[in-house]
């Protein structure tokens, strides 16, 4: 948009390290795409070009690109959670700046870090709901209660059950 049309509301920006994406864009692209590994593609596409303007497009992307890009959306993802909503589960930054759950589970010396301190997804978010279809279907299409499992060994879904029970009733292929 050229400079008169910009809306100073919605010109906020979102900074992940270095790059910065207008807040209002970033959540077209995140609304476009009903498949995580598409939207994380083209997100990390998007943060290359941001870094280096003259990078060359066709390059595959990295490992490194596809989290740096999925970090960048859950911490976006993250700015829409109310503090106050979840203060039972005890929430701290880690050095990425995302949102964590500080549990028992920390005490163990035989869990990774992601599973001792799972990375708090909102309720109802779209990017939410990609993660849990992505497992859903990497997981054969099993039962919630599996899914919300898997889904705990590295991130903490407010209303997990709930919100894993909708991404199901609304899969075609478990309806059959």
């Amino acid at each position: 948009p050229s400079k008169a049309e910009v809306d100073p509301v919605k010109d906020v920006s979102l900074v992940t390290s270095v790059q910065q994406v207008e807040v209002p864009t970033l959540l077209r692209i995140i609304q476009y795409y009903s498949d995580l590994s598409k939207l994380l593609r083209v997100i990390a596409r998007i943060l290359r070009f941001m870094n280096c303007p003259k990078f060359n497009e066709r390059k595959a992307l990295t490992c490194d690109d596809l989290k740096h890009a999925q970090m960048a959306l859950i911490k976006y993802d993250q700015m829409s959670i109310k503090l106050s909503s979840i203060k039972k589960l005890k929430p701290f930054k880690d050095e990425n700046g995302m949102l964590r759950v500080n549990s028992r589970l920390s005490q163990s010396d035989h869990l990774t870090y992601d599973i001792q301190h799972p990375i708090i997804l909102p309720k109802g978010s779209h990017l939410t709901t990609l993660i849990i279809d992505e497992e859903h279907k990497n997981s054969a299409h099993m039962s919630p209660y599996h899914i919300l499992n898997q889904l705990r060994q590295r991130y903490w879904v407010i209303n997990g059950l709930k919100s894993v029970k909708g991404v199901i009733a609304k899969c075609r292929k478990c309806k059959e």
